[in-house]
């Protein structure tokens, strides 16, 4: 009678083929080992990353641009026809760069590996160039993700890339091109996810200052959170109440925000929130993905003489760099503790 209890006995994986070419040798052996069907393990790619940035098409590989801050006026003053006029005064802003990089990668195939085996051979050097598509958008999706996990310089560890004005995406005693406005800030500070610290959030958000030192208050739109904080936000906005308050306290988080305002993000894997104070796809959002050359794949046979390889390879050329402070548009800080 057979066995209907078995225990588990981890097998050994096969090693990881080399780099090179890929050839009728290596489809022959699974034909010389009796396999007589292959499976193929395709993974979806996690897209989340593009849609919290700003992506443009650039003209050229590197650029510069400057900010044009506006009249630093706090008031206009009393003025008579016959006195003697006052004039505005600007300033200009901080300077900004970006640069692209160029990405690519190849897969060569032999001839008689495409020919040695119809199901296996040739519908995988297809599956291969598709597979290469998706590792390239999973490389785009690993860099935006870098932006905002070490958003906040990672402890003091640095970050990917720098706002115009010297600081991380989010910082505390920022410079204002007007220097009579004094510094600003975006960074909250480390707290739970509490009413509390979302309160303070939004309190700093409607009290925040313009390049000039005036008011301008914004109000937060949506948030993002870690994957791993999801329970303790669903619990704080979907809760109409005050847990463990002694009448049930009405909640003012939950009255002001629900889940639909909350992007659960699994890359976001740095405990930090961020608070959006525009639509991320508008243009105030300091995060771009600059675009030179989108990505491409291409086949073709003959490698130098031989005729009798084909190769296939992706190419594409683009940087992800911080257009401007991003005061419209986000701030966010550490989350004390794991969930």
């Amino acid at each position: 009678m057979s066995a209907f209890t078995v225990t588990a006995e981890f097998a050994s994986a096969k090693e990881r083929a080399p780099g090179g070419i890929i050839n009728a040798e290596a489809f022959q052996a699974l034909v010389d080992r009796g396999f007589e069907d292959v499976s193929k393990e395709v993974f979806d790619v996690v897209q989340e990353m593009e849609a919290v940035v700003n992506v443009e098409n650039v003209k050229y590989t590197t650029g510069k641009g400057i900010s044009f801050p506006e009249l630093a006026d706090k008031t206009i003053p009393i003025s008579r026809d016959e006195d003697s006029p006052s004039y505005s005064t600007g300033a200009t802003g901080f300077e900004w760069e970006y640069d692209t990089n160029p990405f690519r990668r190849f897969i060569k195939f032999g001839r008689d590996a495409i020919e040695q085996d119809i199901d296996i051979g040739f519908a995988n050097a297809m599956d291969r160039v598709e597979q290469l598509l998706k590792i390239h958008t999973e490389t785009t999706e690993a860099w935006l993700a870098d932006v905002f996990n070490r958003g906040d310089g990672d402890g003091g560890a640095g970050s990917q890339c720098l706002s115009p004005d010297g600081g991380y995406l989010l910082d505390s005693d920022r410079p204002n091109p007007d220097l009579e406005a004094g510094s600003w800030g975006n960074l909250e500070a480390e707290g739970d996810l509490t009413q509390d610290t979302v309160f303070q959030a939004a309190y700093n958000a409607r009290m925040s200052i313009s390049s000039a030192g005036r008011l301008t208050s914004n109000t937060i739109k949506s948030m993002m959170i870690p994957a791993a904080w999801e329970g303790p936000a669903f619990t704080l906005f979907q809760s109409n109440q005050l847990i463990g308050t002694n009448y049930n306290d009405a909640s003012w988080a939950s009255s002001k925000f629900n889940m639909d305002q909350v992007k659960v993000m699994s890359r976001l894997t740095s405990p930090i929130i961020y608070y959006w104070l525009c639509d991320p796809k508008s243009k105030d959002n300091p995060v771009r993905l600059a675009k030179f050359s989108d990505v491409k794949s291409k086949t073709w046979w003959g490698l130098g003489d031989n005729p009798d390889i084909m190769l296939a390879r992706i190419r594409s050329r683009w940087g992800v760099y911080l257009r401007n402070d991003g005061r419209k548009a986000l701030r966010g800080g550490r989350l004390a503790a794991d969930s």
